[in-house]
C-alpha cells in the first residue's frame, strides 16, 4: 500500500501574473494531488520581506494529502514555474 502524509502547501505568487496563470498553476496542482481536503486562493497580501524584489504576493493554500512521488512532482512543478516566487510544503 502506499504510503500518504497530509500535508499544508503555501504558494506566493508574482501578484503582477495574469488570472489565467494562477488558474494554469492551481489546475496543475489539482492534477497531481489526487487527495485535495481544501484549497483557499487567499488573494494578494503584503509580504514581510521583499522577495525577489516584490513587497506583496498573491497567495494560494492547500491542504492535501499526497505520496512521496506526488510531492516530489509538484515541488518539480512549483520551482519550474516563474510566477510562483516562493513556496513550502509542511507536513502535519
Amino acid at each position: 500500500m502506499i504510503e500518504r502524509k497530509n500535508y499544508e502547501g503555501i504558494y506566493i505568487f508574482n501578484p503582477f501574473t495574469l488570472l489565467e496563470e494562477y488558474e494554469k498553476a492551481i489546475n496543475e496542482i489539482k492534477e497531481i494531488a489526487t487527495i485535495i481536503y481544501e484549497y483557499n486562493i487567499v488573494g494578494i497580501k503584503t509580504l514581510a520581506y521583499e522577495i525577489k524584489k516584490l513587497k506583496e504576493g498573491f497567495f494560494v493554500t492547500f491542504k492535501y494529502s499526497l505520496t512521496e512521488e506526488e510531492l516530489s512532482k509538484i515541488e518539480l512543478q512549483a520551482k519550474d514555474n516563474d510566477n510562483i516566487i516562493k513556496f513550502i510544503n509542511i507536513k502535519y
